[in-house]
């Protein structure tokens, strides 16, 4: 049987479809709440921090000198750079990180369900049916979740220049420029904010060991932070441009009122619903991930024979945190902004490039020339 992999270009593809939620969800109205009609400049500006992540997490994985040789994933590193007591808090502190934020993301596909199409359905019903779904793939083998999201990412494109098109008409350029003083000063701030987005990359190395060719962390990782800039600008232009500054901060969902008012043709058309079995699969293919993730850690820390033992409790702890973590939408708008967003900054940005520095100081990363 053939190995059960993924090539770095389909974690890529993953992760591109991973950030596609939290760009929907919560990006734009955080970024505007800081930067005003800057917040388009803070998601470009993400890039550079961006690239830093994906040269680190290339020098970690490709680089980095331990017993066995290259290092299997993020919890070998974490045990070299700062021994293995330490190294296991961290992985614990991560699988804690993951299923408190995918409890939230799955909570909040069911609010959003509910808010747009299924009113009158208990929302214990979506959030069980997601976590089935989730919990038989998450079980399988990881090479037919890759090969998945990378059929899924090219109905992604012809959807996402669909959106760009047709949004046209709605954009006014007096919502993103010009930029006063105020609003400059609060870029840096927007640009902390977006960074959050690109946790996903430094999660995809707790199973590094199941990425077939890690020497194009670098090549495929800088693709994914280009593709996933140009998805957060998108989300900016298409809500920014057509509610502006003051109005974008007060709405709940306004990517999805943005889509409400397109104009196509100068016929209006009621198209959500198409986005939104859309924004189902892409939640779908985000808790899948972070599930998968979440039992690799388990299998390495708790020494089990197969990831796949640790599927059930972790969906079973999911779903307890789901139904606990915040009582309405506004809640967990307001969690996702103020917390879970900086919370990301600090384990998907600050953790890896730490442990780097501590490792280069130590003399852990092989010399260019080897």
């Amino acid at each position: 049987m053939r190995d059960d992999k993924v090539s770095m270009y389909q974690l890529a593809i993953i992760c591109i479809l991973v950030s596609v939620v939290p760009i929907v969800r919560y990006f734009p109205i955080s970024l505007t709440d800081t930067a005003g009609r800057g917040a388009w400049v803070g998601a470009l500006l993400t890039i550079i921090p961006a690239m830093l992540l994906v040269c680190v997490l290339h020098e970690l994985m490709n680089k980095l000198k331990t017993k066995e040789g290259k290092p299997k994933n993020l919890n070998n590193v974490f045990d070299t750079v700062y021994g293995k007591m330490l190294g296991k808090i961290l992985s614990f502190s991560y699988l804690l990180w993951v299923l408190i934020f995918v409890a939230a993301q799955l909570r909040f596909f069911g609010e959003r369900l509910i808010s747009t199409t299924y009113i009158y359905t208990p929302i214990i019903f979506l959030l069980t049916t997601m976590l089935i779904l989730t919990f038989f793939v998450a079980r399988g083998r990881i090479s037919n979740f890759g090969r998945f999201a990378e059929i899924f990412f090219e109905l992604f494109v012809i959807i996402i220049a669909f959106v760009v098109v047709a949004s046209a008409s709605n954009f006014e350029l007096k919502n993103v420029w010009p930029i006063n003083k105020q609003e400059i000063i609060g870029i840096p701030q927007a640009i902390l904010r977006g960074t959050s987005i690109f946790g996903t990359l430094t999660i995809g190395m707790f199973f590094a060991e199941k990425i077939e060719d890690r020497k194009n962390i670098k090549k495929y990782g800088i693709m994914a932070t280009l593709v996933i800039t140009v998805i957060g600008l998108i989300g900016i232009f298409v809500t920014l441009g057509t509610f502006g500054k003051d109005l974008l901060p007060t709405l709940a969902q306004p990517f999805f009122m943005a889509l409400k008012v397109i104009s196509v043709f100068g016929v209006i058309e009621r198209i959500e619903a198409v986005f939104i079995t859309f924004w189902v699969v892409a939640d779908f293919i985000l808790i899948t991930y972070d599930i998968i993730v979440a039992s690799n850690i388990c299998k390495q820390r708790f020494k089990l024979t197969k990831r796949r033992i640790a599927v059930t409790p972790l969906v079973f702890i999911i779903f307890i945190l789901s139904m606990l973590i915040a009582n309405n939408f506004f809640a967990l708008q307001i969690l996702f902004t103020k917390f879970l967003a900086n919370i990301n900054i600090i384990f998907g940005l600050a953790v890896p490039l730490v442990t780097y520095i501590i490792a280069k100081a130590r003399g852990l990363l092989k010399p260019k020339n080897e």
